[in-house]
């Protein structure tokens, strides 16, 4: 291989690279796919040191990165809250709680002495941290009567089908140019390139290629920041680091377009993501894992330890539960249906996990898998 074609084969790595978006672990991932629309990734490339997993995104055009958004990370009550599924120091009284702030992606309990602090938990950016700190705070400086109704409006508004319509919209119409100049960068970086510099040579025409890639990534650079700013106005530290990352990066520049869409619905429910972005047979088996994990939830090990937080982590999905069994029958899904048993994959089948589907030849038994739930029987043919 020629100088050139190692150094072309080292931008396609890089660029691929630049394809995969690494989002926490625990948060709910969509991606587009070749033929089959948008789809909840839930694997991934998973590094458990650093608690995130890289979901690739499509590298062809219509470029389309990864949408990000994450479930609730704790239980919130009138009394409180708490980790879900116990913990060390699982319950907070907001009682006891002196003040609700956030530090970067992390909601801290505690004073401005940072040594009062406590970490609740970290969210996916440090704007959705400060949205969530600002909430927590206000909902601690309210009467204890007034809370409840405050949670289980602010759980209705996660999954408000309009408004997240509405925000996917505003994007399409936000990025319309910037995602037409990342195309054309990538015709012009892995397709117009190559064909010059093998028909002319690179000598001859370098500085002129070089000045129209250097036009190219300022204009999108342009749009980026102003796409950015409409669509996350508060996240400005994050619009800078990527912005200088763009204007330094042809291939970072390709994949502009990510980064605005990465945390749109960072203040949505999953479900509200799917029903936007997913076809209705894709998002009908969204909706049916959802309802059975919030349905038939692992058993928290602390529970008999804490029962203050087990009290608050219940209250809490009695709600969402209520809240998502709202908003499937808005959709025209009956809770009913997806709760329903699959049927028998064989004759030896006789029970099933109601959490996550597994069949089994013994009745009855627990789900391992699922911290022990019961198995149910299966219908008999």
């Amino acid at each position: 291989m020629s100088e050139l074609q190692i150094l072309f084969a080292v931008v396609v790595v890089l660029y691929l690279l630049q394809c995969v978006a690494w989002v926490p672990q625990d948060s709910a991932a969509f991606r587009a796919t070749f033929f089959a629309g948008w789809k909840q990734e839930l694997g991934g490339f998973r590094l458990a040191a650093a608690h995130v997993r890289g979901v690739p995104g499509n590298p062809l055009p219509p470029l389309r990165g990864v949408a990000v958004c994450q479930p609730a990370l704790v239980a919130v009550s009138p009394e409180g809250i708490a980790h879900l599924h116990g913990g060390p120091q699982a319950f907070f009284p907001f009682a006891s709680i002196e003040k609700v702030s956030a530090d970067g992606k992390s909601v801290c309990t505690g004073g401005e002495d940072i040594r009062s602090q406590r970490d609740l938990f970290d969210a996916s950016t440090a704007d959705e941290a400060r949205r969530l700190a600002a909430w927590l705070e206000k909902l601690r400086g309210m009467p204890e009567k007034k809370r409840g109704q405050a949670i289980e409006k602010r759980l209705a508004a996660a999954l408000e089908f309009e408004r997240a319509s509405e925000r996917y919209a505003e994007f399409e119409r936000a990025t319309r140019l910037l995602g037409w100049s990342c195309t054309a960068l990538f015709a012009y970086l892995f397709l117009f390139l190559p064909l010059i510099i093998d028909a002319v040579g690179l000598a001859r025409v370098w500085l002129v290629l070089a000045g129209v890639l250097v036009v190219m990534v300022a204009l999108i650079g342009w749009d980026f920041r102003r796409a950015h700013r409409q669509l996350h106005p508060d996240d400005g530290d994050a619009r800078w680091t990527a912005l200088m990352t763009i204007l330094l990066s042809p291939v970072a520049a390709i994949r502009a377009k990510d980064v605005v869409f990465r945390d749109l619905f960072t203040s949505f429910h999953p479900l509200a993501v799917a029903r936007v972005l997913c076809l209705p047979e894709e998002f009908r088996r969204i909706a049916a894992r959802t309802l059975r994990e919030i349905t038939f939830p692992i058993p928290a090990t602390a529970a008999g330890e804490d029962e203050d937080s087990f009290q608050c982590e219940s209250w809490f999905r009695e709600r969402q539960s209520a809240a998502i069994r709202r908003f499937l029958n808005d959709a025209e899904l009956r809770p009913e249906e997806l709760l329903a048993p699959p049927a028998p994959s064989g004759p030896q089948s006789v029970s099933y996990c109601p959490r996550c589907c597994q069949q089994y030849a013994v009745s009855p038994g627990a789900c391992t898998d699922c911290g022990g739930i019961p198995l149910e029987p299966l219908p008999k043919n």
